[in-house]
């Protein structure tokens, strides 16, 4: 073994290990590595007793419970840091995808659909569903609620929907023509 092998050795092993025999036989026959190996023996002597005499002032307990107090506050902070990123990024997400569709989503301004209530006093609901429905198409919409001669219409559709709807009750449920029986055809009490 060669000094630079032992020094070398000497540098990354702990002092116990200097006592295996390749190595102590070569700082027996050297003096100039066992000159190295006694101050370097004699330094790690003097740290372990530095250290071993500084204690805490505080018990082991306590600094355990400062620790982990610590380490909550951290991930609470963390948690609460990936929650506001989050909400900023939803927040940011939201306020350009309405910068950006603002003319689509927004559209032109569209007029509120007029609706009308009419009375029915002897057409059933069957009847009326299949006379306005040929009227409304698909653009209107007729709620029926109520039997005769307390039952109810109430139609959403353009004016010239509302207006042929109108037409078609006073002719089948409102004239002479209507097959309602005349006791049935009479107004409602207050």
């Amino acid at each position: 073994m060669t000094c630079d092998d032992y020094l070398s050795v000497l540098a990354t092993a702990p002092v116990n290990e200097l006592g295996k025999n390749h190595l102590r036989e070569h700082a027996a026959g050297c003096p100039y590595c066992e000159r190295v190996t006694r101050v370097v023996v004699e330094r790690e002597w003097e740290l372990v007793a530095a250290f071993e005499s500084v204690y805490s002032n505080t018990p082991a307990a306590v600094t355990a419970d400062i620790a982990r107090t610590t380490a909550r506050r951290r991930l609470v902070d963390r948690m609460y840091s990936i929650t506001l990123a989050i909400l900023l990024a939803g927040t940011a997400w939201f306020a350009a995808t309405r910068l950006v569709f603002r003319g689509r989503a927004d559209g032109p301004a569209v007029a509120p659909v007029p609706e009308e209530v009419f009375m029915v006093r002897c057409l059933s609901s069957a009847q009326v569903v299949a006379l306005s429905r040929h009227y409304l198409g698909r653009t209107g919409l007729a709620i029926y609620a109520g039997e005769p001669p307390r039952a109810v219409l109430t139609v959403r559709a353009t004016p010239a929907q509302i207006e042929e709807v109108r037409s078609m009750l006073n002719r089948f449920d409102g004239s002479a023509q209507s097959s309602c029986p005349p006791a049935v055809a009479s107004p409602l009490p207050r």
